[in-house]
């Protein structure tokens, strides 16, 4: 990262402590990180249609296996697993199945949420960048769609940010798959680098204070 980009970061933290009614985090890139589990199952699956490894890598992130599948092998309907991890007040949302998403959480040993609070691939006809996942999210946590504004979104890939903002929430964009300028690209809230930077501070009455700290933006 440019030291420009890197005091860039700086000025754009301004979240501190704020009061939160529940949060929306994506899976891979979010809390873990599969990156490396998620290019070599693409390449056994290229492998197996025929297709240049690349052409899905430069595709993939942040989309539904079956809409990559579906675009690049038609007849190909394996999906990607990503791990992830569940905490108090949070919903899922996620691109993966909720077969994968839930068998990655019990590999990983992590609690999982309710089925309610698990969107996945089945829960939507059209993925990120389309809010739709996100405004389930809502619904999963209790909100009555006017409260958008004190629902955070976690995620790292732009068109999950996008979607997030367009679902009204506020938008925490991590640094952990794409670059500070592709990040702030996409119109978060906030940048930073991973969810070091995050902490979870308690409850005051129905909201969750939550604090984002300022030793992870340099």
């Amino acid at each position: 990262m440019s030291s420009n980009s890197i005091e860039d970061l700086r000025r754009y933290e301004s979240f501190q402590k704020h009061g939160l009614s529940g949060f929306l985090v994506d899976l891979n890139g979010t809390i873990t990180d599969s990156t490396t589990a998620v290019e070599n199952h693409w390449q056994d699956v290229c492998k197996e249609i025929g297709v240049d490894p690349k052409v899905i890598l430069e595709t993939s992130h942040g989309r539904r296996s079956l809409d990559v599948l579906e675009l690049l092998a038609p007849a190909c309907r394996r999906i990607l697993a990503v791990a992830h991890i569940y905490l108090s007040v949070m919903a899922i949302v996620t691109s993966s199945s909720f077969s994968l998403a839930t068998g990655w959480l019990s590999t990983f040993d992590l609690p999982s949420p309710d089925p309610e609070r698990l969107i996945t691939a089945e829960s939507v006809k059209v993925d990120k960048p389309d809010p739709t996942c996100y405004f389930l999210g809502h619904k999963s946590l209790g909100s009555d769609g006017h409260d958008g504004e004190t629902m955070l979104v976690i995620g790292d890939s732009p068109a999950g940010i996008r979607a997030g903002k367009d679902a009204g929430s506020k938008v925490l964009g991590l640094m952990t798959s794409h670059t500070y300028e592709q990040v702030k690209f996409a119109g978060p809230d906030w940048i930073v680098k991973d969810l070091e930077s995050v902490k979870i501070l308690g409850k005051n009455g129905d909201k969750v204070l939550v604090e984002i700290c300022k030793h992870n933006l340099t």
